[in-house]
């Protein structure tokens, strides 16, 4: 047996040597793996204080690195067809707060901050206002999506939660069928979400001009 392995030596050295790669590139790949767990980009959208129109709606930044939130899309479902609408094509809000983020609901949002951008029923106001629909109210289904650039990776993230507003006792109360914000990572949803960026930079230049 021994003059076997002496004999065999040169190819039990390579196999062990092979082995020993083998078990260095699994531990590598376990590693980056975890890495770019941790890298990746989370971005809440959350109630806070009750589940009835009137909660807050509170964003918060997960990730490892800052995020900067370009802006807050919310979409309406219709009979026909959904009510697309960003809240930075808002008025800047006439607030005591002094958080400018609050106020324009762009900005930069740093690693496990949060940002309370108003109550459920304020945002719905607004859309409807925005719509010609003032005092009208809402109930239905509706979407939340949060588009920022993450500074780790100097693309664009972002995070949608669906809600549904329905009437209970005389209250309108929420309903979200997940339990946390769903982040959008392919590429063609990203390629979505910038031209939806563009669309609303476009907006806002006409609306200037006007």
């Amino acid at each position: 047996m021994w003059e076997w392995f002496q004999h065999n030596s040169g190819a039990i050295s390579s196999i062990a040597t092979l082995a020993t790669l083998v078990v260095w590139i699994g531990y590598f790949q376990v590693l980056l793996n975890g890495y770019r767990h941790r890298m990746r980009a989370r971005i809440l959208i959350n109630r806070g204080g009750g589940r009835n129109i009137d909660a807050r709606c509170v964003l918060s930044n997960m990730s490892s690195e800052p995020i900067y939130i370009e802006a807050i899309v919310i979409s309406l479902e219709g009979d026909e067809d959904d009510q697309i609408c960003s809240l930075s094509d808002f008025e800047i809000r006439s607030s005591s707060e002094v958080d400018p983020r609050v106020k324009m609901l762009q900005g930069p949002l740093d690693s496990a901050e949060m940002v309370d951008i108003g109550s459920y029923r304020e945002i719905l106001d607004q859309i409807m206002d925005f719509n010609g629909r003032s005092g009208a109210g809402y109930t239905g289904k509706f979407t939340i999506t949060v588009i920022a650039t993450y500074t780790a990776e100097n693309a664009l993230v972002a995070a949608e939660r669906t809600y549904e507003a329905y009437e209970d006792g005389g209250k309108v109360r929420l309903y979200s069928p997940t339990v946390s914000a769903q982040m959008v990572r392919s590429k063609r949803e990203r390629r979505r979400l910038q031209r939806l960026l563009e669309q609303d930079d476009l907006h806002r230049a006409r609306g200037a001009n006007a």
